[in-house]
């Protein structure tokens, strides 16, 4: 059994999903990474109401933050939010793999699990309270970034797949970390599978990590693993594990204490 099963074994076997403080765990990851480095440049797709952006701009100061919601509620907050950060650029565009104008499915009482196309389910179980807006959608490699990209974070309830096809001209150019909330509900109602994520990564030469550092090392180990306790997930390219090994294993030893002590 490899680590990242091995792991997933003993998490299952002593604790539920819903003991996990999993957006925490997610800032945890990330400031792990990419903290003590200067003249950051990061992506926020999917802000809502600026859990992680805020995170982002207070502990690790970015020269650069981009965030996308096209939520117009969710917007305002974060235009409000940092209006007086000159570094923060708040952006109205849906993102994908193309371009043009398209509808947008907002889940009206559960506005998290809003996005691009209607989920295969909710959370709640129903599918009352939806209602559509129009929206512009673009391809990240469509837009002007005119600054190194060292993180993006991906959350659009199943867009995550379309996104990172529009991007691959970024991915190539920068070589970012990613972060990508992938689970069933989300990347099925876009007609995804399991391993799409896993077959996108390897063809982009990245590794995926779950948010206990353990990395799924095959397509086996992958489907073992995708859709079963967790699903987020952190993309980090091949040509830059050795510059993150350090902080990759702080990550496995600090969860080994926490979450699955001997």
């Amino acid at each position: 059994m490899s680590e990242a099963s091995n792991f997933l074994a003993r998490l299952e076997a002593t604790r539920q999903n819903t003991d996990v403080d999993w957006e925490g765990l997610l800032e945890a990851n990330y400031l792990t990474l990419l903290s003590g480095r200067d003249n950051l440049g990061v992506i926020d797709i999917g802000g809502h109401a600026g859990r992680h952006s805020k995170v982002i701009q207070q502990q690790l100061s970015p020269l650069h933050l981009m965030i996308f919601e096209p939520l117009p509620a969710q917007r305002q907050i974060l235009e409000a939010m940092f209006a007086s950060c000159p570094n923060v650029a708040v952006l109205g565009f849906a993102l994908g793999n193309q371009q043009g104008q398209t509808t947008f499915v907002v889940k009206q009482n559960a506005l998290e699990e809003s996005g691009l196309r209607q989920r295969s389910f909710y959370n709640d179980g129903s599918f009352q309270n939806l209602k559509c807006i129009p929206v512009t959608i673009e391809a990240l490699d469509n837009i002007n970034i005119p600054f190194t990209v060292d993180f993006i974070k991906v959350d659009t309830e199943g867009g995550e797949i379309d996104i990172l096809k529009g991007a691959t001209k970024l991915l190539c150019r920068d070589r970012p970390i990613i972060s990508v909330e992938y689970g069933p509900g989300g990347y099925d109602a876009y007609g995804y599978k399991p391993e799409t994520l896993f077959e996108l990564a390897e063809k982009e030469s990245y590794s995926i990590f779950d948010l206990f550092g353990n990395r799924f090392i095959s397509m086996k180990e992958w489907q073992s693993c995708v859709s079963r306790f967790y699903w987020d997930y952190l993309l980090i390219s091949n040509d830059k594990l050795s510059i993150f090994a350090h902080r990759i294993e702080l990550i496995r030893t600090n969860a080994e204490q926490v979450f699955c002590p001997s």
